[in-house]
């Protein structure tokens, strides 16, 4: 009842892809109508009573493989459930897996505490009804495919089109040689982590964001441009800009919109071409934080 509540409350864990019917490509996402069924088809139970150690560790990681191997955006099934039963003595485990076409990272926090209400519901015998107002999936898109015919976006597409003529252009080398798929992966980068002072953090947070009429991105975004064009000096290599990939989650509301209880992937991604022109002088003093900064 759980899963079913939830399948029935938010249409995108319903979603399928849609082919062309020429070329069999995706053209579209069209919601695949609910039945009484469709919860318990998303359900697996998998016997776990008796296992320990390495032999626990081995059955869950093929339960979730064979989890994510369900999943097929082409026949609408989008959402899998695997419940981990020890027994009645012990502790289960419940795994819920997602297609990305389905969801975000906001959509998880939307889910999470609505399956835990709708199970306590389930267990009280009764249905949960998930929040029906705010901004359908549905309705945003539509929205969205009017939006982009707007005269405001229409008046947008020179630049972008600039940015995507940026990309066919060489770009100069981040470290002392090309990148090579095979070798600079995620799992062979390194990290650091920086934490700031209280006072270093509310000055990012809250007072230079609004000096520079901007978000904290833009700080962000600038730094970044700046810690390059000091790096490439340093080694002697030419270029000072870079281009970048930026993320949003997306639901940045728009008229009539509410979002903040709508399922769904609504992740943008966009090019960024950014180019610093300063002087060696200059960008001594922006990393000093001095004039040349510009909002100091």
């Amino acid at each position: 009842m759980a899963l079913q509540a939830l399948l029935q409350s938010h249409p995108a864990l319903r979603l399928r892809l849609v082919r062309s019917e020429h070329e069999g490509q995706a053209v579209g996402l069209q919601v695949v109508e609910l039945d009484d069924q469709a919860g318990a088809r998303s359900l697996t139970r998998v016997d776990m009573s008796g296992l320990q150690g390495q032999g626990w560790l081995g059955a869950l990681q093929a339960g979730n493989e064979a989890a994510l191997g369900r999943l097929d955006p082409w026949s609408g099934c989008m959402l899998q459930a695997v419940w981990y039963d020890a027994g009645e003595q012990e502790a289960g485990r419940l795994r819920l897996v997602i297609h990305h076409f389905a969801v975000d990272g906001v959509s998880w926090r939307i889910l999470l505490p609505e399956l835990q209400a709708a199970w306590q519901a389930a267990r009280s015998g009764q249905f949960y009804q998930g929040d029906t107002e705010g901004t359908s999936y549905g309705r945003w898109a539509r929205q969205l495919a009017e939006q982009a015919h707007s005269a405001s976006r229409q008046q947008e597409l020179e630049y972008w089109q600039a940015q995507g003529e940026s990309l066919q252009q060489p770009e100069a080398l981040l470290g002392l040689r090309a990148l090579d798929a095979s070798r600079d992966t995620y799992a062979s980068a390194g990290s650091l982590t920086v934490q700031l002072a209280p006072a270093d953090t509310a000055l990012l947070l809250g007072t230079a964001p609004g000096v520079i009429h901007g978000s904290v991105n833009d700080l962000l975004l600038g730094a970044l441009v700046l810690a390059l064009q000091q790096w490439r000096e340093r080694r002697g290599l030419g270029g000072a800009g870079v281009r970048i990939d930026l993320e949003s989650h997306g639901r940045e509301e728009g008229r009539g919109q509410d979002l903040s209880r709508t399922v769904g992937w609504f992740t943008s991604l966009f090019p960024v071409h950014l180019h610093a022109q300063l002087s060696t002088e200059q960008l001594r003093q922006a990393l000093a934080g001095q004039a040349a900064l510009g909002w100091h």
